[in-house]
Formats: C-alpha cells, sequence, structure tokens
C-alpha cells in the first residue's frame, strides 16, 4: 500500500516536472494566455484561493474527527484520504504550474506552485507516518 502511495506521489510531481519541462523546451507555446490583464489577474486570483483553502486543508486532512476515526479503524480508509491529500495538493499544483506558463511566466503562480511543492515534502508517505496517523498521534496536536 505504501508503494502505491509513493507512485502517486512522485506521479503528480513528475507530471508537474512534465508540464514545466514541454514549456521550457520550447515544445509548447508560453504567453498563449498572456496580455489580458483582467485575465491575469482572476486567473491569478483563483490560483491563489486554491492555494490558500487546499493546502492547509490537505496538511491537516488527518486530523479531521471523521477522517481520523476513519483511518484508526481501517488501513484501506487510510489509503482512501491519503489520494485524497494528494489530489487536494494536486489541484493546485497542477493550475499554477500551468497558468504560470500560460500567462507568461507570471511570477505569482510560479512562488504558489513552488509553495505546493514545498508542502508535498510534509506528506511523504511511510511506514512510520502511516502507523502514527492510525494510532490518533495526530489528536495530540
Amino acid at each position: 500500500m505504501i508503494r502505491k502511495l509513493r507512485f502517486i506521489y512522485c506521479a503528480e510531481l513528475l507530471i508537474a516536472a512534465l508540464i514545466a519541462i514541454l514549456y521550457e523546451a520550447g515544445l509548447i507555446a508560453e504567453g498563449t494566455l498572456a496580455g489580458n490583464d483582467l485575465r491575469t489577474y482572476w486567473m491569478s486570483i483563483v490560483g491563489i484561493a486554491l492555494t490558500i483553502v487546499l493546502v492547509p486543508v490537505a496538511m491537516r486532512l488527518m486530523k479531521f474527527k471523521r477522517v481520523n476515526n476513519a483511518v484508526a479503524q481501517d488501513e484501506a480508509a487510510y489509503y482512501h484520504w491519503s489520494i485524497v491529500r494528494f489530489a487536494l495538493l494536486g489541484l493546485p499544483l497542477f493550475y499554477n504550474t500551468l497558468c504560470y506558463y500560460l500567462l507568461g511566466c507570471e511570477t505569482t503562480c510560479g512562488y504558489l506552485a513552488l509553495m505546493v511543492v514545498v508542502a508535498f515534502l510534509f506528506v511523504w508517505p511511510s511506514m512510520d507516518k502511516m502507523e502514527y496517523e492510525r494510532e490518533g498521534g495526530m489528536n495530540n496536536g
């Protein structure tokens, strides 16, 4: 199970890296949505909102009472909620990475994508982490 979670974790980061590589190599044209300040503003606002809302939710997901109870009772629930966590982090990562390049290297979106990558570092799946979260260790903090 941990191997599957690690595969999903790495796949999300690799897909974001692949997007960046394709744009940086010039295989996909950068800035196709650049030039409209209002569109840039709203796309940046959406990226900020996704990051501000989803990253903290993903980081504290296992502390929510319903999730914590489910995870404590069933190992399969841990797998399920870990995938939900990766999806919560993946959405702002992909959105901000794409917006960075679509808007012609809009730095706000680039910084937001980097913040999500840093958040990913804190959710690396491991047996120790799974045991800790399943034993309710998250309830103490």
